[in-house]
C-alpha cells in the first residue's frame, strides 16, 4: 500500500521540485568538473578519470538524438511532459503481460515505445495506487491509443469501415491506465519546459482532441504527435516519428540477411569438398576425367569461380548492412550527443558516449564477427539452418542482451552502494595554433 501524498502541499512541492531541478541544471551544465579518482594521461593534451553516481542514468532513444530519463516517482511528472512506455499491443487483456512488458521497457530490453503526453501535475498517489492531481482527481494523459477489447466494442458499434478509418483516437485517459500493471518503466523526454511552455502544450492538446487527424500508424500517431506537442519556446515543433524509420531498416536488414543468406544452401560443404578431392585423385591417377549425374565432366575454375560469388553475395547482403548500421549509430549518436553536452552534464554525456561505443564494439561487433564467419561454418558443419538464423538475428538477439547485462550492472552497482562508474574525458592543453 502505497501513502498517499497531502494535496494541499502540491503546489509547495512543485516550486521546490522545479527549483531543484533548475539548480541541479545549472551545475550539471557549469564548467566544473565532477569528483573522480586520478586523472590519467591518454596524451599530451587528454586526461581521464573514472567516477561513479547511485542517481538514475539517462538513455538514448532510437533515434540517436532523444534522450530519456526513467522516472523514479510518478510525482515527479508535470503537465507538459512527453513520457514514453514500452508499447503493448494487448494492453489490458493479460495484467502478466501487460506488467512484464512496463519491465521489460525499464530494462531496455523492449525499445519499441508507446508515446503520450502528461496533462495534470501528478501530486499524490492514493492507497490504490492511482495518480492523482491536486484537488484529488484522476491525473490524466493525452495520446493516441486503443485497446483490442475497445477496437472490437468499436468495430460491432460504428462498422469495419468506419472503425478503419478511426482506428486509435486521440482521447484523454487516466495515467493509471497504464501505472496499475507496474510504476516501472514510465520514462519522460529530457527537456527544459517553463511554465508557459506546459500550460500551451495543455492547451493544445485539449484542442487536438476535439480535432485531430485520423490515427495513421506511418504518420499520423502517438510518437509524432508527442514530439509535436511538447515543444518548447518557440519552436515549430518535430512532427517526426522515429521509431518508424528504425523499424523498417530493421524490417529491411533481416530481409536483405535471409535472402543472402540463401547462398548458404549452395555453398561446398567439408563431405563434398572431399568426396570431389577424392574423386579427382583417382580420376587423374586412371587418366579417367570424373563425370558428374548429366555424365558432364565439371570444370574446377567454373567450380571455384561460383563458390566465390557466392561468398561475395552473402557478405553483401548479410555481413555489410549489419556492419554498416552499426556504424551509423554510433557516428549519429556521437554527433547529437555532442550537440547536447553542456545541457546534458559530464556525467550524463559521458555515460551515454561511453554506453554507445561499448553497445558498437561488444553488439555490432561480435555480430559482425558471427555472421561473417557462417560460410566458414556452413563448410565445417554443414548446418544451414542454424546459420541462416545467426545471420538473420544475431544483431537483434545481441543487442537485447547487451541491454540487459547493462542494466543489471548499473543496477547492481547502485545496490551494493558503489555507484555506476562512468569515464570522464577532460582537455588539459590547447593544441599550439601553427
Amino acid at each position: 500500500m502505497l501513502p498517499a501524498a497531502s494535496p494541499q502541499s502540491c503546489s509547495t512541492r512543485l516550486q521546490v521540485l522545479q527549483t531543484s531541478r533548475t539548480r541541479t541544471s545549472h551545475f550539471q551544465c557549469s564548467s566544473d568538473w565532477v569528483k573522480g579518482g586520478a586523472w590519467v594521461h591518454c596524451d599530451e593534451s587528454v586526461q581521464a578519470t573514472v567516477t561513479s553516481t547511485v542517481e538514475p542514468l539517462p538513455i538514448l532513444y532510437v533515434d540517436d538524438y532523444t534522450v530519456l530519463e526513467e522516472v523514479p516517482k510518478l510525482t515527479d511528472l508535470r503537465r507538459g511532459d512527453h513520457c514514453v512506455v514500452g508499447l503493448n499491443p494487448v494492453r489490458k487483456l493479460v495484467p502478466f503481460i501487460d506488467s512484464l512488458l512496463m519491465e521489460l521497457g525499464s530494462w531496455e530490453v523492449l525499445r519499441c515505445y508507446h508515446h503520450f503526453v502528461v496533462v495534470d501535475d501528478v501530486c499524490s498517489i492514493d492507497k490504490k495506487g492511482k495518480p492523482l492531481r491536486e484537488d484529488g482527481a484522476p491525473a490524466m494523459i493525452c495520446e493516441y491509443s486503443n485497446t483490442p477489447a475497445g477496437a472490437v466494442h468499436s468495430l460491432f458499434k460504428r462498422g469495419l469501415m468506419e472503425t478503419l478509418r478511426d482506428v486509435a483516437a486521440f482521447h484523454k485517459l487516466e495515467l493509471h491506465d497504464y501505472t496499475t500493471a507496474s510504476m516501472n518503466g514510465v520514462f519522460r523526454v529530457k527537456k527544459s519546459l517553463t511554465n508557459e511552455d506546459r500550460d500551451r502544450i495543455v492547451a493544445d492538446c485539449q484542442a487536438l482532441t476535439a480535432n485531430y487527424a485520423p490515427y495513421d500508424l506511418l504518420f499520423t500517431n502517438c510518437e509524432s504527435a508527442a514530439f509535436f506537442l511538447s515543444r518548447s519556446g518557440k519552436a515549430s515543433g518535430r512532427f517526426v516519428s522515429p521509431q518508424i524509420p528504425w523499424a523498417l531498416w530493421s524490417i529491411l536488414r533481416v530481409t536483405f540477411a535471409a535472402a543472402g543468406s540463401l547462398t548458404l544452401l549452395y555453398m561446398p560443404q567439408r563431405n563434398d569438398v572431399l568426396s570431389r578431392e577424392c574423386a579427382s585423385f583417382w580420376g587423374q591417377q586412371d587418366r579417367i576425367p570424373m563425370a558428374d549425374a548429366n555424365g558432364e565432366v565439371p570444370d574446377d575454375e567454373l567450380y571455384q569461380l561460383s563458390a566465390l560469388w557466392l561468398h561475395v553475395a552473402y557478405h553483401v547482403f548479410c555481413t555489410v548492412p549489419v556492419a554498416l548500421q552499426t556504424e551509423i549509430h554510433l557516428v549519429r549518436a556521437a554527433v547529437h550527443l555532442t550537440e547536447q553536452r553542456e545541457r546534458l552534464g559530464h556525467v550524463a554525456y559521458y555515460h551515454l558516449i561511453a554506453k554507445e561505443v561499448s553497445r558498437a564494439i561488444l553488439v555490432g561487433g561480435l555480430a559482425t564477427f558471427l555472421v561473417a564467419i557462417m560460410p566458414q561454418f556452413v563448410h565445417d558443419t554443414g548446418l544451414v539452418g542454424n546459420a541462416r538464423a545467426v545471420a538473420m538475428l544475431a544483431y537483434t538477439v545481441i543487442g537485447l542482451i547487451y541491454a540487459g547485462l547493462v542494466q543489471l550492472f548499473m543496477r547492481a552497482m547502485r545496490l551494493l552502494g558503489y555507484g555506476v562508474p562512468v569515464p570522464i574525458f577532460k582537455r588539459i592543453k590547447e593544441p599550439k595554433a601553427e
